[in-house]
């Protein structure tokens, strides 16, 4: 087994070979033309002293092929970094330059090619493009390209790769919140300096609407990935809208939380100091995600809020009313006497609220609210109400004991105790449980009609 510094020897030997390669092919060398970008951190180089845009056929031009150009290299790439620093929160502190060689000379069928360096003071990174490439495909990989310059800027030893979802969600992010389109071609592009009546190439309409518009949409009409799914980055699952979509989701999602910037950002500096990023992520995200049930957790409620107004994904009413049943009447393996064996019960949850202890009263409670709101996103129509019912007495009810031994706000009130709070909420509940008996007992008389009149 080779030890860390004869891996990396190892790695350097190859990159240094695949370089060797590209050369050997014409790729690397006799290159005339240079460009170096506003911030001269990408450098663009090219065959001839002048560069020939490549003309698009419109067969091309509708599979979503660009023709590439210096310029248009440059641009892309100073655009795309700026908004991907500002969704980051990570300043522009450059240390690692890239290098671009647009070459139609080359055999490979591959239209973007990135090759790692590893040098005294740091990582370098050369890509190869084709003149013709899929707008996709050139976008995610300039978007991959980049946050590899950002999260190996503290010089690894071994580089560090970013996980598949956060170049998906952050390319998603960057296309989709854009003021103007920065999937640019030739003829949209606005010469820094030089008159002109274009603005650019403005947006399509529908993603001014809010960036995880489409995404949205998507998932009211497909399942969504688990976020364990997400996070295997499975081949299965990479290549798929689905992948794409709840991508941009997630990472929406987690720049929208408390310090959501700060902590993606603190995940980007981690992710270097371990092998795997996971470890990075939850060391990160763990005051929010203190384990990967609670992101579990975090991520159904949040995908579930996508369907709720989705006939088709929805449960029947017997279904509905089965599974509220089961949700208030809660399995638990206790012992019945002190020296049995623990075995599964099923308990009323007013018992559970009444004489269960604080501690395992509490998780309880949490557990319930996060099941009532699943149960919401699924429940036939009709069974909405009384599920919002429970839901709104529970979310009370913890609220209340969060108020328990803490003086009154108001002089003359009353501090709040915790056996009232018991008191008044299994008082509510007794009368919910009846209401939902009655709602169950006529669905049932409905139901058992109908099949008689079916059998007549």
């Amino acid at each position: 087994m080779l030890n860390p510094f004869q891996r990396t020897t190892t790695y350097r030997r190859f990159c240094q070979l695949l370089a060797g390669i590209l050369l050997s092919l014409g790729v690397l060398g006799g290159m005339a033309g240079t460009l170096v970008s506003k911030s001269e951190q990408f450098v663009v180089v090219w065959d001839g002293e002048i560069f020939e845009p490549s003309n698009l056929n419109g067969l091309e031009k509708n599979n979503g092929l660009i023709a590439l150009t210096p310029d248009l290299v440059a641009l892309n790439a100073e655009q795309i970094k700026d908004m991907m620093l500002q969704a980051l929160g990570v300043q522009d502190s450059w240390r690692n330059k890239i290098r671009f060689t647009i070459s139609s000379s080359r055999r490979s069928k591959e239209p973007f090619i990135t090759v790692p360096t590893r040098y005294a003071n740091g990582w370098g990174f050369q890509v190869v493009l084709k003149p013709k490439i899929s707008e996709d495909i050139w976008l995610r990989n300039l978007v991959h390209v980049l946050l590899l310059e950002i999260v190996n800027r503290p010089s690894p030893e071994v580089m560090c790769h970013p996980p598949a979802w956060l170049i998906e969600g952050l390319r998603q992010f960057v296309v989709h919140s854009a003021i103007m389109d920065p999937s640019l071609t030739v003829d949209d592009m606005v010469e820094v300096g030089v008159p002109s009546d274009k603005l650019g190439k403005p947006t399509p309409w529908f993603y001014k609407r809010e960036s995880t518009f489409q995404a949205k949409q998507f998932l009211q009409t497909n399942d969504p990935l688990s976020a364990e799914q997400l996070f295997s980055s499975d081949d299965q699952w990479v290549r798929t809208m689905n992948f794409r979509h709840c991508s941009h989701l997630m990472f929406r999602e987690l720049s929208l939380m408390v310090d959501g910037k700060s902590t993606m950002h603190r995940f980007i500096e981690m992710l270097p100091n371990y092998l795997n990023w996971q470890t990075a992520f939850h060391q990160a995200y763990r005051t929010s995600f203190p384990n990967m049930l609670s992101l579990e957790k975090w991520w159904a409620v949040l995908t579930a809020s996508m369907t709720q107004y989705n006939d088709r994904r929805r449960w029947g009413m017997e279904r509905s009313l089965e599974e509220l049943g089961r949700i208030l009447n809660p399995p638990a393996k206790m012992a019945v006497l002190e020296d049995d064996l623990p075995r599964w019960q099923t308990f009323a949850i007013k018992d559970v609220i009444a004489t269960w202890d604080e501690e395992e009263r509490e998780a309880q409670t949490k557990h319930l609210i996060q099941q009532l709101q699943l149960l919401k996103a699924q429940s036939h129509f009709e069974v909405m109400p009384l599920i919002e019912s429970y839901l709104d007495l529970f979310q009370s009810f913890d609220s209340m004991m969060d108020d328990v031994g803490y003086e009154p706000e108001r002089r003359g009130q009353l501090a709040t105790r915790a056996s009232a709070v018991i008191k008044k909420t299994t008082r509510q509940l007794e009368q919910l449980e009846k209401q939902r008996l009655r709602f169950l007992e006529h669905y049932q008389s409905l139901d058992a009609a109908q099949n008689i009149q079916a059998t007549n």
